[in-house]
């Protein structure tokens, strides 16, 4: 696997080891911090890969699941135990940290193992008691000094930052040690990205806990960073170096607005952005006048929102004006920028006028140009505030639109105007998306018979929506209404519409009295253990007696074979969308087993023909697969997390989750470097080739076809 991936990780990419070819090591995709593990790293021992798969998405919730993965962890098969390995991190129990610990200082064990161990005592203490995470930083520590393969150092650096340090003290202690490191260059390329996201991790985990924490003797070693001749290593390096907040000297800065590299530019712009309590400065601004007309589009996006956080108050809109109507003419791939820009043409312009005029011209543009909705739809929506005279005008043009995206906006726009009107049609489109976003813009003065008019249709959103809006309320046919979209939502119980189920039944539970403990006694046993548990905790408040939750269980999707998994290596899945754009997806099957053959067999059978990306986000994500077009609806049952070494590198692909264990078949397309999302979303696979047609993707963008084919 690894020398056919070689070819096309090479060509495009900017090589983070010395050299490519046939005699490179194991890479993965957006990253060097480990090798990828492969069908090849497990011949001879795919039985007892499988027991620690099988293991794992159990949770090991027995002590026999939980001997499977540690004797596997002692395997012979380096393979094996990397994946036991892995799979003991994914628990998140801090009483494995022990095992995993003397995996990491066992000289004799693969230094892939030993990476795999190092990561997962992070991901086992992240959120341990402070004794717990002080022990595993001192052992981790003691190891750095002595370790010499390049992946094991990435790995113990990286997790050696990410955990949350015991107090202060240590956390000035971590930050020593990674300056005292980074005078070690026998680690190469590999290391610098691991020491500079080890200082990325150790900010944030830093920030959150720590106010007061002076993280200075981090500058040494990100100042050299952000100057290394990797540009992946200078622009984690400098993602980093802001978050120390120490202003950038006048040549430092310089340097950033010039680098060749667009992500570096990127993220001097989010610097000079960044907000503060200090008053801007000259270099933040002279950044971001450079920024807004940066050839790169993620660079403009990022100055664009830079100017509204930090300059628009005291500089004006003239640079959001231009970019929002393109007065320059620069390539935009979805109307990133422009998008961007409209979002911030608000009455805190001084060139109010111009800026509204800016917006109407936009708006004018829906009728000539019915398929490109985007802009004028924003434009509509920022110009309720602007000119609520003339958005009231344009109004019915959008509410009428073919695009259900397009009347959505229309329903953010009269809710604003307070158009009650308007918002009773809205909320009886055929689309859920429509309605849920009337509903929410009519807020409390919709009336109730209009809410309780939603819960009879089937989507989440809805249910999820009309739940809110009944809670503070009294009337006799709440309750009922309620419980009767319940029972249909439970029939067959699908785990992803457990944010509805459970917002429906909290509401019973809320407006409902002891005379509806019939209706929900059922719930004591149903498959899910969360709406399980919320019946027993409503059935004990109303009657007085405790009442326990018997949860029957939710069922699991099918493990995959081996031989299912082998085969995903030598395929790829070619995205044909409705535009005629194409991109070419490849999977991590090995690192994100469940995850990856779920997607490839729906691939397989046509679930994503015909769905939209409904959630585009510049600078960050693209997400779509959604039945419904939202965030709220999935498909059937729910796949794990698999979380590993593998960065969240643009191009990228993840699950959408909504809190652990939850994802539903979404996914999601990472268009920059989002490394914050390391460790709480999967990655199961990238993006090999037509990431710019990925980036042309604009919201309600319609998937023709996704098919399988091999490499």
């Amino acid at each position: 696997m690894v020398r056919r991936l070689l070819p096309v990780l090479c060509a495009p990419l900017v090589v983070l080891l010395a050299g490519c070819g046939e005699s490179a090591p194991p890479a993965s995709p957006f990253s060097v911090d480990a090798p990828i593990l492969s069908a090849a790293d497990l011949v001879g021992d795919s039985l007892g890969y499988l027991a620690v798969l099988a293991a794992e998405d159990r949770r090991a919730p027995t002590q026999a699941d939980l001997t499977t993965l540690l004797d596997a962890l002692a395997s012979e098969a380096s393979g094996t135990a990397r994946a036991a390995a892995r799979a003991l991190g994914r628990l998140e129990r801090p009483e494995l940290a022990a095992p995993l610990i003397e995996v990491v200082r066992d000289p004799t064990a693969a230094p892939s193992t030993r990476a795999e161990a190092a990561n997962a005592v992070a991901q086992s203490v992240r959120a341990a008691d402070a004794d717990t995470r002080r022990a595993s930083i001192t052992a981790l520590l003691d190891r750095v000094s002595q370790e010499s393969p390049p992946e094991v150092f990435a790995a113990l650096v990286r997790s050696v930052g990410r955990i949350p340090p015991a107090d202060e003290t240590q956390a000035t202690e971590v930050a020593r040690a990674l300056s005292s490191w980074a005078r070690d260059s026998n680690h190469g390329a590999m290391g610098r990205l691991g020491l500079a996201r080890a200082a990325l991790g150790h900010r944030r985990a830093t920030q959150r806990g720590y106010a007061g924490y002076d993280p200075t003797p981090l500058l040494p070693l990100l100042e050299a960073l952000s100057a290394d001749p990797d540009p992946v290593v200078r622009s984690v390096a400098t993602a980093a170096r802001r978050s120390v907040g120490r202003p950038p000297s006048d040549a430092e800065g310089q340097r950033l607005l010039e680098d060749p590299a667009p992500a570096v530019r990127r993220e001097a712009m989010l610097w000079a952005g960044a907000r503060s309590a200090d008053a801007v400065t000259a270099w933040q601004l002279d950044g971001l006048r450079a920024g807004v007309a940066d050839p790169a589009a993620e660079v403009r996006i990022a100055a664009i929102q830079g100017w509204i956080a930090r300059a628009r108050g005291t500089e004006g809109c003239e640079p959001l004006i231009a970019a929002a109507t393109n007065r320059a003419g620069r390539s935009d791939p979805g109307d990133a920028a422009a998008l961007a820009a409209i979002n911030g043409l608000t009455p805190a312009c001084a060139e109010a006028e111009g800026a509204a005029d800016a917006l109407r011209s936009i708006v004018d543009e829906l009728p000539s140009t019915p398929a490109a909705w985007h802009r004028p739809a924003a434009a509509l929506v920022a110009l309720t505030a602007l000119d609520p005279a003339a958005a009231s005008e344009a109004l019915p043009a959008f509410v009428e639109h073919d695009s259900p995206f397009a009347r959505t906006a229309a329903a953010t726009a009269a809710g604003r105007l307070e158009d009650d009107e308007l918002l009773r049609r809205l909320t009886s489109d055929p689309d859920a998306n429509v309605r849920q976003t009337a509903l929410l813009a009519w807020g409390e003065r919709a009336p109730t018979d209009v809410v309780l008019a939603q819960l009879e249709r089937p989507e989440p959103q809805l249910l999820q929506a009309a739940s809110a809006l009944l809670e503070p309320r009294s009337d006799p046919a709440i309750a009922p209404a309620l419980l009767d979209a319940l029972d249909r939502s439970s029939t067959p119980v699908q785990a992803t519409l457990r944010d509805a189920r459970v917002a429906l039944l909290e509401t019973v539970g809320e407006v409902g009295a002891r005379e509806f403990q019939p209706r929900v006694e059922p719930y004591l046993t149903d498959p899910d253990p969360v709406v399980a548990a919320l019946a027993a905790s409503i059935v004990t408040r109303w009657s007085g007696v405790d009442t326990p939750a018997a949860p029957a269980g939710l069922p699991s999707l099918a493990l995959p074979s081996f031989g299912e998994l082998a085969a995903l290596e030598d395929s790829v899945a070619v995205v044909t969308m409705a535009s005629g754009d194409t991109f070419v997806i490849a999977t991590l099957p090995f690192e994100a087993p469940t995850n990856a053959v779920r997607f490839m067999r729906m691939v397989r059978a046509g679930d994503f023909h015909g769905l939209t990306w409904h959630r585009v986000v510049p600078n960050f994500v693209v997400q779509g697969g959604s039945p419904y077009a939202n965030e709220y609806a999935g498909h059937g049952d729910y796949t794990r997390d698999e979380i590993g070494l593998v960065g969240h590198f643009a191009g990228t692909l993840g699950v959408s989750t909504r809190g652990r264990d939850t994802a539903d078949g979404q996914v999601f397309i990472n268009l920059v470097d989002n490394l914050r999302l390391d460790h709480d979303y999967t990655v199961f696979g990238y993006v090999v080739d037509g990431l710019e047609a990925v980036r042309r993707i604009r919201a309600g963008d319609v998937i023709e076809r996704i098919e399988v084919r091999g490499r």
